[in-house]
């Protein structure tokens, strides 16, 4: 069976991931956007893997020959060459209106890519933020 490569890693510091982004407005971007989602959810970041920085947790369950658990960040991101991709929880109902409501962006199933934080709604992000997390929490009661 495989395993998870992207797991929370309490031990790799978020302030000295983001700090060491290369491309300069990437690097502002996201220690903006993480420093939004930190006040918004009011959750500590932690990095997941080698280069997501992610938000809360919740379980889910995946199905191979045996049932198996496991964590996964509520809202997280990662500053990708391209974009910041924005990471929010699947089978999340309200997710096409409040990405719409962002302004220019595009989106996947359940991941938002932002070329420019500056050109983006921050009242629709936070809303977006809020709405992720209560939809991840919700998980966890299932």
């Amino acid at each position: 069976m495989s395993t998870l490569k992207t797991t929370k890693d309490v031990k790799k510091s978020v302030k000295k991931f983001l700090a060491g982004i290369e491309h300069e407005k990437r690097r502002a971007d996201a220690q903006a956007l993480c420093a939004l989602i930190e006040k918004t959810t009011m959750l500590t970041p932690f990095m997941w893997g080698e280069s997501i920085v992610g938000f809360g947790s919740y379980w889910y369950s995946r199905k191979g020959k045996k049932e198996v658990l496991h964590e996964w960040f509520v809202v997280g991101f990662s500053p990708r060459k391209a974009a910041l991709v924005l990471y929010c929880p699947p089978c999340f109902t309200s997710f096409k209106k409040l990405v719409a409501d962002l302004g220019k962006v595009k989106s996947s199933v359940s991941c938002i890519y932002i070329t420019d934080l500056n050109k983006i709604d921050a009242k629709g992000l936070r809303t977006l933020i809020s709405a992720s997390v209560k939809a991840g929490e919700s998980l966890n009661e299932k």
